[in-house]
């Protein structure tokens, strides 16, 4: 199970993602990213109550991250995948 939420800020929007970003879920975080980037805001995604992210969910990770969007999180495997993807 995963949820998104968007939640608009004055100079930012916050997409955050709950649950895994495996494969199956990585559409609907991919639809939520492309519609609110059409807004032309700085975009935050908060991984913090993500619980795992398979090949599929880190490919586009690096994908977001490449096109400006902040990637924040918490705890130490989602912490340590946002450096991995920073460092690349």
């Amino acid at each position: 199970m995963m949820r998104v939420t968007v939640r608009n800020e004055v100079n930012s929007t916050t997409i955050e993602v709950e649950g895994k970003l495996t494969s199956d879920w990585v559409l609907p975080v991919f639809e939520t990213w492309t519609r609110v980037a059409a807004a032309g805001k700085q975009i935050v995604l908060n991984l913090s109550d993500v619980s795992a992210v398979d090949s599929h969910g880190r490919r586009l990770l690096m994908e977001m991250h490449r096109r400006g969007v902040h990637l924040v999180g918490s705890g130490l495997v989602i912490r340590a995948l946002i450096e991995e993807i920073l460092a690349d």
